[in-house]
């Protein structure tokens, strides 16, 4: 699996640097070579033609035959959807924030992920002891003097909930079609007390640490230093469609697999998500490019043009000397337009002295 993800990565190795390239642009990072972003223009243009507000679900049967059930049935689905698109609770996100996430990822360094996921919670309820035989007349039901009856889970509150994923921490398998995908992986950096949470303390205490502030692509450099860095781990979790079942891999972990679960939500497509957001459809692969490659060039000119235009009205200053018998000649180069100023000093002006001659201007 190790070795599937550094492929995948590699097929990718050309869109996340320049779309790593892209998001720097577009937030700025280097407007004093990019003085003229027209990048950020598009974008803010683009985003709201493409998403501007929540959908109203709409759920009808195929057929419209008198059939009060299936009617009953629609209207059920129906009000859920509605329910799930406007729930306003804080621990999750909202569908308005997820949809405006993959827009702008799709915009900007070309892909938007957004995955779903079956939150339940679930609570240990104690049993009450049990007098006499149970329904059945069995003895096996009653509780034995001075023995607790064993807790029993009880699912307190199930939701389904959205969650958006990082345009460069998606990888998927080798296909020219989506259908044909045969894995897809989402890449979480966690932390010791996350791995021991998630995969136990024992598996934790194998698995070799590093920094997980750096990014795993290889054209990208850490953040901090080793003294201040977070210390954890990366680990794939990788949807395998042809098996069915979901694995937890990490290059720091050498015993096998972190976890492996069997098929979680039952879905017909398997995948917890739905085909990544992109604005461009390849016919040679499924690898995304950002839009902003098809205008570079001609973004890069109109910066070009830009830089040298504020180079030449910053080298276009009126400067020179004035001659300081004639007075008030300072008023005048900082005065409005259509405003006369008085002359201090007339009999410099009667003399012969012109203002020509008065001023010496910088060629």
């Amino acid at each position: 699996w190790l070795s599937e993800i550094a492929d995948a990565r590699k097929r990718e190795k050309v869109f996340r640097k320049f779309g790593a390239k892209v998001v720097q642009l577009y937030e700025a990072e280097k407007k004093e070579e990019y003085q003229f972003n027209i990048l950020f223009s598009n974008t803010e243009t683009l985003a709201p033609a493409l998403y501007n507000s929540v959908p109203r679900p709409v759920v009808q049967r195929r057929f419209k035959d008198a059939d009060p059930l299936g009617k009953s049935a629609s209207l059920l689905v129906q009000r859920t959807l509605e329910f799930l698109l406007d729930t306003d609770m804080r621990d999750y996100p909202s569908f308005d924030d997820l949809m405006q996430s993959a827009v702008l990822e799709a915009l900007v360094p070309g892909r938007g992920v957004t995955r779903f996921k079956y939150d339940a919670t679930i609570a240990e309820v104690e049993q009450e002891p049990v007098e006499g035989p149970g329904p059945d007349g069995s003895p096996e039901h009653e509780t034995a003097e001075g023995e607790a009856p064993e807790p029993y889970e009880k699912v307190e509150g199930e939701f389904v909930c959205g969650e958006a994923v990082a345009w460069n921490r998606f990888l998927h398998g080798y296909a020219t079609k989506w259908k044909d995908v045969p894995w897809v992986a989402f890449e979480w950096p966690m932390t010791k007390a996350e791995l021991e949470k998630n995969f136990g303390a024992e598996t934790a205490a194998k698995c070799e640490l590093g920094d997980i502030e750096a990014s795993t692509d290889d054209d990208s450099e850490p953040k901090g230093s080793a003294e201040t860095s977070t210390k954890g781990a990366w680990v794939y979790e990788i949807w395998d469609k042809t098996n069915r079942r979901v694995i937890f891999v990490s290059e720091g972990f050498k015993a096998g697999t972190l976890k492996e679960v069997d098929d979680p939500l039952g879905l017909s497509g398997f995948f917890p998500c739905p085909r990544p957001l992109a604005f461009l459809n390849r016919i040679s692969s499924l690898t995304p490019v950002a839009l902003y490659s098809f205008y570079e060039e001609q973004a890069k000119e109109l910066n070009r043009v830009t830089v040298r235009i504020n180079k030449l009205i910053a080298a276009l200053k009126v400067r020179g000397f004035y001659d300081s018998t004639v007075e008030g000649l300072d008023k005048v180069m900082t005065a409005d337009d259509n405003v006369l100023v008085p002359a201090e000093n007339v009999a410099a002006l009667q003399q012969g002295q012109t203002l020509e001659k008065a001023i010496f201007l910088m060629p």
